[in-house]
């Protein structure tokens, strides 16, 4: 089987062997993230009756002074005052979910009465989905979930992508509503529309339909976007 010389004999059996070893290892498969970022930004549509309190503690944050920090004073007077009908920024941790699957923050949301995942993702002003809600919490039926426990509410976000721009290093996940296009998202976020369409290859469809998820960038560290 092998030829006669012993160099070429020694030579053949480590390539053997290496490939022994090879077919017994299992090779890594490619993620579409190895590592997220420490603040991605949550453009939260205001509803009536919503105050910040009620807001903090959908997102699991500790004090309301956290959110005020990220907004302006056009959006949050103070911290007793949050305007209905606006958009305000909601701080939180870009993370590698499922395995490197993709972006996103598990949010830890405890059910009410009456809750349905629909009514959630209301609740989240669709920064989150249906479908999300049922990957994350397949053990409760959808329109049936027990009084006080516990859902996962991910909610996707971005760091960002270098083959575009390294100048940006703040990212605002920003669900559409359906009065809103892509000029009117640029004249709020004082983004310019080219650059949201560089860093939202798929928008156009999201515009047709009036709803989706896309990203704004912001090119500050920690950014103040005022969105009304």
């Amino acid at each position: 089987m092998f030829e006669s010389n012993p160099k070429n004999f020694m030579l053949n059996l480590a390539l053997l062997f290496i490939l022994i070893y090879l077919s017994s290892v299992s090779l890594p498969v490619n993620s579409q993230c190895n590592r997220g970022c420490d603040l991605a930004l949550a453009s939260f549509y205001v509803w009536r009756g919503t105050d910040l309190t009620y807001i903090a503690n959908l997102f699991n944050i500790e004090t309301r002074q956290e959110i005020m920090d990220y907004n302006t004073r056009d959006t949050i007077p103070n911290l007793d005052s949050v305007i209905a009908g606006t958009r305000i920024n909601i701080p939180f941790r870009c993370d590698c979910l499922e395995d490197g699957d993709f972006l996103g923050h598990d949010f830890q949301y405890e059910a009410n009465s009456g809750d349905t995942y629909s009514r959630i993702v209301s609740n989240y002003s669709d920064l989150t989905s249906v479908d999300l809600l049922r990957r994350f919490n397949s053990r409760y039926p959808e329109n049936n979930i027990p009084t006080g426990v516990n859902l996962s509410v991910v909610v996707n976000c971005s760091c960002g992508d270098r083959d575009v721009s390294e100048d940006f290093g703040v990212f605002v996940t920003y669900p559409l509503r359906s009065e809103e296009n892509l000029t009117y998202v640029a004249a709020t976020t004082n983004v310019s529309a080219e650059l949201i369409r560089r860093y939202n290859p798929d928008m156009d469809a999201k515009f047709s339909a009036g709803e989706g998820i896309i990203y704004i960038p912001g090119r500050e560290k920690y950014v103040l976007v005022s969105i009304s």
